[in-house]
């Protein structure tokens, strides 16, 4: 797809006809050029705004044209709707002469119930395209999605029966069972904040558990999962499912990993209910709500609630608000749903920040005397009660846990994240002194960011992670030629091995600092190095990801593999699965792409040793330098164990820091 440009555009609006005439109302003109040169929307927006202006039968106006443009920016940034206030509106306008007095002209239009007749509903019966409700301008499906959203959490918040000591002494004594029986050799140590999640996760049928990466989210997951199916709930009433394949799929691995590896002796304090858990897989909510692209449709929902006990939901900071509101009104209201997400990082792509409007960032759990007293009865260390002291009681009190403790990431790369997500001018200082002194944890390269230098940095990145003669020696290696391998040799274990070792990741697609043009660069330099003599489009050491699902293959949208001849010498990528891999024909791929550079969109879930951050220059695009904010880069800095190298100037950094995604919706939990 050609992306279309701000000269592109404005001759596509002139051909249809979607530009101001020339006796047009004051600032109309003004407004329509700042919009197609500083905006993203696509054509079919402005067609949208016109198809409403002349449904309102208000062709001489400019104030509604603003305000049905601030609104689809609004829908573009992933706001449920457009708050009704002057700031709210001109934000997501571009400067114009005009723009304040056309901004004004719409809120008191609308305040007056001006374009009520043909546009605006006052209630979500109204049969109308747009709607008023709560402060918040809506298109009516976003209204439905929400209206979807406030009844599938209230009806999980509601009070229930309460918890008899019987039940509480059961709980105790499984929760102790649990923590001392090794199922990976090892007593299974939680923190106090792991355990109140382990524990309001059995007293609880709604739990949400929040924390960065690293911070022990699986870890709780395998203690509940082992806790329930002690205290008698079948496996086979248990799912397991996150919003994309890999992450399913990761979500499976990551609960195996603290099983003994395959041929060697089980613990005997597992019972057999425990070891069944092996046989649960993560699944797409798609898949698991039964979704149908070519009805685009749902085979659970209200009228066909999913047949399930439990109900485990990982990233959930990727989840839209209209797949939310699809489960919730497919789950019932008895099933044990935890949610599991970092509120801190990127929300999904399409509209709805779904886990910032159960957990706003900035907030802390709230916690009621009577829960905490049950709590007191499960565990060493319970949390204070809060409610109706220094906390505001909320709906969601006695429903979240926020993890802290980061087990995973170096010191100086946690630090580096907190001043991010928690960024203020004041501490903008203390940030820059973390990267600028040259730490190898954590840098900032600011003479490499253009021309030779550049490619300079682009080079040694190769030169470290890819050229090194352990990893020349380690892509050598010959795999089998069967389809599977269920569990996988030491060496093949080390070669997979490095595709966690380091990754570039861009925040953009395009460009001459995103993903195509750096992927391009590196398999140019690097096919001649690896594979001399190879003449194929692919070679032995290129990492690929693959870009759409394959059911039928097994292989999800971010699945990540990498090239290697087999004992034939046919080039396979082989894809680690577990403890085992899958192989496949590098001609039998679904579509994929070359990963030695990926976007911060598609790490989210992933891990690596080292990272390369391309950050846009102050010279890039105004649609690149929008796609910063604080969130894409506490994404990318929380991808990194070991260290970080951020190759951006100090100003387009704080630049980041600053901007701040803001996901407007009416929900108020």
């Amino acid at each position: 797809m050609v992306e279309q440009t701000p000269a592109t555009l404005v001759e596509e609006a002139a051909r249809l006809n979607l530009l101001p005439a020339e006796a047009a109302p004051p600032y109309q003109a003004a407004l329509y050029q700042a919009a197609l040169s500083n905006l993203d929307l696509p054509i079919v927006d402005y067609q949208l705004v016109r198809d409403l202006v002349c449904m309102a039968r208000l062709e001489s106006e400019g104030a509604l044209e603003a305000g049905l443009i601030a609104l689809l920016v609004a829908r573009y940034e992933g706001s449920l709707c457009l708050r009704l206030n002057a700031d709210s509106v001109a934000r997501r306008l571009p400067e114009f002469e005009g723009r304040a007095e056309l901004c004004a002209g719409f809120l008191k239009n609308l305040e007056s119930g001006h374009y009520d007749a043909a546009l605006v509903g006052r209630d979500a019966a109204a049969f109308r395209p747009l709607a008023v409700m709560g402060g918040g301008l809506y298109f009516q499906r976003a209204l439905q999605d929400e209206a979807a959203l406030r009844r599938g959490y209230q009806a999980r918040l509601q009070p229930q029966p309460s918890v008899s000591e019987d039940e509480l002494a059961r709980f105790h004594d499984c929760m102790q069972q649990v923590l001392a029986a090794p199922a990976s050799g090892v007593a299974l140590q939680l923190n106090p904040k792991q355990q109140c999640a382990l524990g309001l996760a059995l007293l609880q049928r709604f739990t949400v558990v929040t924390g960065g990466p690293g911070t022990g989210k699986t870890s709780i997951v395998r203690a509940l999962l082992r806790c329930l199916v002690r205290l008698g709930v079948p496996t086979e009433r248990i799912a397991l499912a996150a919003p994309t394949g890999r992450a399913a799929q990761r979500m499976k691995e990551s609960l195996q990993s603290g099983r003994p590896p395959v041929g060697e002796s089980t613990p005997d304090e597992l019972t057999p209910d425990e070891l069944a858990l092996d046989t649960l897989k993560g699944q797409t909510l798609h898949g698991l709500l039964g979704y149908s692209p070519s009805r685009h449709s749902f085979t659970f929902g209200a009228d066909n609630p999913l047949d399930l006990d439990v109900l485990i939901v990982d990233e959930v900071s990727m989840v839209d608000s209209t797949l939310m509101a699809r489960l919730l009104d497919a789950v019932p209201v008895t099933t044990r749903l935890v949610l599991l997400g970092d509120v801190h990082q990127l929300p999904s792509v399409e509209a709805g920040a779904v886990l910032a409007d159960l957990v706003p960032p900035g907030s802390s759990p709230c916690y009621s005397a009577g829960m905490v007293e049950k709590l007191g009865r499960l565990l060493p260390q319970p949390p204070v009660a809060t409610e109706g002291t220094r906390t505001p009681a909320s709906a969601m009190t006695d429903h979240v846990v926020q993890l802290v403790h980061d087990y995973r990431s170096a010191p100086q790369i946690q630090k580096l994240a907190k001043y991010v997500k928690e960024f203020s001018e004041e501490s903008a200082e203390q940030l820059l002194a973390l990267v600028l002194p040259g730490d190898e944890t954590c840098r900032l390269q600011e003479d490499a960011l253009s021309g030779p230098a550049y490619f300079g940095a682009l080079d040694a990145w190769a030169e470290q992670h890819y050229l090194s003669a352990h990893y020349r020696s380690a892509v050598r290696y010959e795999v089998s030629t069967d389809v599977t391998i269920t569990k996988s040799s030491s060496e093949l274990k080390a070669v997979l091995g490095y595709l966690t070792r380091a990754r570039i990741l861009s925040t953009v697609h395009q460009g001459f600092r995103g993903c195509v043009s750096i992927n391009e660069y590196l398999s140019r330099h690097l096919r001649r190095q690896l594979e001399p003599d190879g003449r194929d489009t692919y070679f032995v050491g290129q990492p690929v990801m693959v870009t759409s699902n394959d059911h039928a293959r097994q292989l999800f949208n971010g699945d990540t593999g990498l090239v290697l001849r087999d004992s034939k010498g046919q080039l396979r990528v082989v894809f680690p699965r577990g403890e085992g891999a899958l192989l496949v024909p590098v001609h039998n791929l679904p579509p994929h792409a070359t990963a030695f550079a990926i976007t911060v969109h598609k790490s989210q879930g992933s891990e690596f040793d080292k990272v390369l951050l391309i950050l846009p220059t102050e010279n890039e695009s105004a649609r690149t330098q929008r796609l910063l904010s604080r969130q894409i880069l506490y994404t990318a800095l929380t991808r990194a164990r070991h260290s970080i190298t951020v190759n951006a100037p100090r100003s387009v950094l704080l630049q980041a820091c600053r901007n701040v995604v803001q996901r407007d919706s009416g929900l108020n939990l």
